[in-house]
């Protein structure tokens, strides 16, 4: 039985596969719900590009802040409009660290998994 289900929150559009899915499992299981946004760091271009304002770096933090919390308030309300009892985490990582960062969690916590992919 499944008791503790996670699942990777994206910042793409309003239909999230993922997280209709997540929810409907849970709701079935009974299960407690975590979505999981990851606020990516500012990708950098390669220093031969020049020099990057520091001003194009945060405005780039923001957005991803945005984009995280957008995805946050869609889970909360697919999980309250199903009933379920459901926690969010956001976390900063590098687009490449996000991965490892997502399956350490899962592990650690022994959890079902309901990735993006």
């Amino acid at each position: 039985m499944l008791k503790d289900i996670v699942v990777s929150l994206t910042g793409g559009g309003p239909q999230d596969f993922a997280v209709n899915y997540a929810v409907s499992v849970a709701r079935e299981f009974g299960a407690q719900l975590t979505g999981v946004a990851f606020v990516f760091d500012p990708v950098i271009p390669d220093a031969g590009l020049g020099g990057v304002s520091p001003s194009l770096i945060e405005m780039q933090r923001d957005e991803n802040t945005k984009t995280a919390q957008d995805a946050i308030n869609r889970f909360m309300a697919a999980a309250k409009s199903a009933g379920l009892s459901a926690e969010t985490r956001s976390i900063d990582a590098s687009l490449a660290g996000a991965t490892g960062e997502f399956g350490r969690m899962a592990r650690r916590f022994d959890i079902s998994v309901v990735g993006q992919g």
